[in-house]
C-alpha cells in the first residue's frame, strides 16, 4: 500500500488517511488532516511554532507579523500571529480562526502588490 496522490486518486483518500495515522501512531507522531494533505508531524510541532523561531531572527525581531494560508495545517500559524499582535488572513472558505479572509490566490496577489506598492509610497523597505 502507499500513500496516493489527491488529485490523481482522491477515492483513495480514506485510505491514506488510515495509512498516515497507522505510521504516525507507531512513531509518536501527531496526524493533521487539510485539503488534499494528510500532515504527520512531531509532537508539539507546528506552524506556530515555526513563526515563533522566525521572529528571534534579527530580519524578524521587532516585526508585525503576517501569515496567510488555505488550510487546516495553517490554523497554528494564525494563532500565534494574532495573540503576537499580528494578522492571521485565511484565502478562501472555510472556518478558521484567522480575523482577516481573502477570496484567493488572485486575492493574495493582489492584496501585496498594493501593499508593496504602499509601503514603497511611505518610503517603508522591505529588507
Amino acid at each position: 500500500t502507499g500513500v496516493s496522490d489527491p488529485y490523481e486518486a482522491p477515492e483513495r483518500a480514506d485510505e491514506c488517511q488510515n495509512f498516515v495515522s497507522t505510521v504516525a501512531a507507531t512513531h509518536g507522531l501527531d496526524v493533521l488532516i487539510g485539503k488534499m494533505v494528510v500532515e504527520a508531524r512531531p509532537r508539539g510541532l507546528h506552524k506556530g511554532r515555526a513563526v515563533e523561531t522566525l521572529m528571534t531572527r534579527p530580519l524578524f525581531r521587532d516585526r508585525v507579523p503576517v501569515f496567510v494560508g488555505d488550510d487546516t495545517t495553517d490554523e497554528d500559524g494564525f494563532a500565534f500571529v494574532q495573540l503576537h499582535g499580528g494578522y492571521g488572513i485565511k484565502v478562501g472558505d472555510g472556518d478558521s480562526a484567522a480575523k482577516f479572509r481573502l477570496d484567493g490566490g488572485c486575492a493574495v496577489h493582489e492584496w501585496l502588490a498594493a501593499s508593496s506598492e504602499r509601503g514603497a509610497r511611505d518610503g517603508r523597505r522591505w529588507s
